[in-house]
């Protein structure tokens, strides 16, 4: 299975389960990684080919969003769809950063 198979595989799975914005911006994440690297096939995609595109965030907040939407993609592959891959996001570390505050809307 190629990365963008998976990708809308995982979309769909999770499209009435989470926010519109939440389920926007795994779409913008995907896609980003498919112009860094192309399509793919998901077996072949390795924690220093995630690591490349990750380096390309501009900020460790960045970084470590893009690197939690991808883990969870890896994660749906190998425990939803029983596909027998290794999770190449849980080798690379997440950096540091400062959490954003989020205000309240009163």
């Amino acid at each position: 299975m190629d990365f963008s198979h998976l990708a809308n595989k995982y979309l769909t799975f999770v499209e009435k389960r989470l926010a519109s914005q939440v389920l926007k911006y795994k779409k913008l994440v995907y896609s980003e990684f498919i112009k860094h690297h192309g399509n793919l096939p998901i077996n072949e995609i390795t924690p220093d080919m995630v690591d490349q595109y990750l380096s390309t965030r501009h900020t460790n907040n960045n970084y470590n969003m893009h690197r939690k939407d991808l883990s969870t993609l890896f994660a749906y592959a190998k425990n939803t769809l029983k596909m027998e891959i290794s999770n190449p996001c849980s080798e690379l570390p997440k950096l540091p950063h400062t959490p954003v505050k989020k205000t309240n809307a009163d």
